[in-house]
């Protein structure tokens, strides 16, 4: 099995201001009911563990090969913060898919191997091919 291409963060935020403009197309209801299942469990605990986990693989890292990988995820959480308004309208959904971006980011430049937050960046991936707004179904 060959590794995948390195995470290109500005295909990161094309694919979260798209999938953006789904669900905001969607209809709306779309955005408050994926904010609400998204607050529940299974994905509310997911997401934490998977929050955790990376915090705890950065404190094995070199300090500044982290600090190098934050710095280039606030931008990126910047970045995707205003691309999801633009996109949405709506800035609670911003703020979450800010996190998300940040979380595959980080996860992925310090080599962090975890099927859950790989399973939310393929969901996001999807948007032309799922009935419905996916990240929660998919990265389960």
């Amino acid at each position: 099995m060959h590794a995948p291409p390195p995470l290109d963060p500005q295909d990161l935020l094309a694919t979260l201001r798209d999938w953006a403009e789904r669900i905001a197309d969607a209809d709306g209801k779309a955005i408050d009911d994926y904010l609400d299942r998204r607050d529940r469990e299974p994905f509310d605990g997911q997401w934490t563990r998977a929050d955790a986990a990376l915090q705890s693989h950065k404190r094995r890292l070199d300090p500044q090969r982290v600090q190098r990988a934050q710095a280039e995820s606030a931008q990126l959480r910047q970045a995707a913060f205003v691309a999801v308004m633009q996109a949405a309208g709506h800035a609670e959904l911003a703020a979450y898919l800010a996190d998300d971006a940040a979380l595959i980011y980080e996860s992925e430049v310090l080599g962090l191997c975890s099927d859950w937050v790989r399973a939310l960046h393929r969901s996001y991936l999807h948007v032309a091919e799922a009935p419905a707004p996916g990240p929660l179904e998919s990265a389960g």
